[in-house]
């Protein structure tokens, strides 16, 4: 049986350092642009978080990257102890949720939101993966986000 650690950096590509993903090379050139806005003053926490903004917004993704999201709500299941893997139809249901009222959001932030919620202790699953398991997730990032988005505004209008 692989490791989710290998599922995630060889598989799914997810390691962020990764030259080969394109989602890498378009937090790369984000990344750049944004230090250029921020002086050395500015949070890297606020930079990596906007970096991640950019990218492929969940409500455009192809065919394959939702195969891709399929794979990354197994393998989050996984990573959160979920013991039973969830059906094809409830990962239909799932990615139709995230489509639907968070499809502006990357994947890379999906991930990004439950890591920092369990880094919080906010993660409370009841064994399962459900819509609103991900709702909680996402909102508790999304101010976050916002805050970012707006201290990024703040500073580029000020320039």
């Amino acid at each position: 049986m692989k490791s989710i650690k290998s599922i995630l950096t060889k598989e799914l590509s997810i390691d962020k350092h990764s030259p080969l993903t394109k989602e890498v090379l378009v937090n790369k050139k984000a990344s750049n642009d944004l230090i250029q806005v921020f002086d050395n003053t500015h949070n890297k926490k606020l930079i990596e978080r906007l970096t991640n903004i950019k990218g492929d917004q969940i409500k455009n993704f192809s065919n394959d990257e939702l195969k891709n999201l399929a794979k990354t709500i197994i393998n989050l299941s996984n990573y959160l102890g979920i013991e039973k893997i969830p059906e094809s139809d409830h990962i239909k249901m799932l990615i139709n949720f995230l489509r639907t009222y968070w499809g502006s959001y990357t994947l890379n932030e999906l991930r990004i939101a439950i890591d920092e919620a369990i880094y919080r202790d906010e993660v409370v699953h009841y064994n399962k993966l459900t819509p609103q398991f991900l709702n909680k997730i996402l909102k508790l990032y999304d101010v976050d986000r916002k805050k970012a988005l707006y201290e990024y505004n703040k500073v580029k209008n000020d320039r």
